[in-house]
């Protein structure tokens, strides 16, 4: 198999240099974040960005806090109105 330098799989050795420099520029800035972000997840800020970290960390900061805003870290099914969602997205195998 192939390796693909470059994609999310296997990012670049700058792409990686980025990477652990965005994690140290968070927590700088105290930005707390989950673990779940996790390095690919990171990447996909850096290159929607094209590699600037002030400009990825200035929309990473405005992702986080619409998350807390809009509480989705605390949705689960049974919060969810599902009747207000209509036939289409039932919980059962009718």
């Amino acid at each position: 198999m192939e390796k693909r330098v470059g994609s999310m799989v296997d990012p670049s050795a700058r792409e990686a240099e980025l990477i652990t420099e965005f994690k140290a520029y968070l927590k700088n800035k105290g930005v707390v974040y989950s673990p779940k972000f996790d390095d690919r997840y990171l990447l996909r800020f850096l290159r929607a960005r094209k590699l600037d970290l002030g400009k990825a960390y200035e929309m990473f900061n405005k992702f986080i806090n619409w998350r807390h805003d809009f509480g989705t870290d605390n949705i689960s099914v049974s919060t969810l109105p599902l009747s207000e969602f209509g036939h289409r997205y039932r919980m059962s195998d009718e």
